[in-house]
């Protein structure tokens, strides 16, 4: 129990304290150089969790844009531009009774949000369409082949 307290970074009970203080071992004096690593060893493993988290994200959200590009192509769908309602931010504004200064740091927040889900788009994009060339490479090889 312990083992897996200290694993989770959790401060052990006045219960665990006890059984330590039975058993012999001094449980208050913790190794300064030892804790840290041991955190640092955490936020370490974290850090990795998040980044494989955002990795296996974007690949869903690709796999959902090319079914989507599928769809688009089967029935002569043009795709939609996003379409970001600056009003709308400013209507936030007036709603929430923001200073200039909260609004400023909110709508820099907002700006860096679009950018990156644009840098998003704009890489979903040349993926969708390095894979339509490819395909229609493919489907000329294809007649090609046929017509010998």
């Amino acid at each position: 129990m312990n083992g897996l307290k200290s694993d989770l970074g959790l401060g052990s009970s006045d219960a665990d304290k006890k059984t330590d203080a039975a058993s012999g071992l001094a449980s208050t004096s913790v190794d300064p150089v030892k804790a840290r690593k041991e955190r640092e060893k955490r936020e370490e493993a974290q850090r990795q969790y998040e980044e494989e988290r955002r990795k296996k994200r974007e690949k869903e959200e690709y796999q959902r844009e090319k079914m989507r590009e599928n769809i688009r192509q089967k029935y002569g769908i043009e795709k939609k531009k996003s379409n970001d309602d600056i009003k709308a931010v400013k209507e936030l504004k007036r709603d929430y009774d923001m200073t200039d200064e909260e609004f400023a740091e909110f709508e820099g927040r907002v700006a860096q949000d679009r950018a990156e889900k644009q840098a998003k788009e704009h890489k979903f994009d040349e993926k969708l369409k390095r894979r339509a060339a490819k395909k229609e490479l493919k489907q000329g090889v294809k007649d090609s082949c046929k017509q010998q």
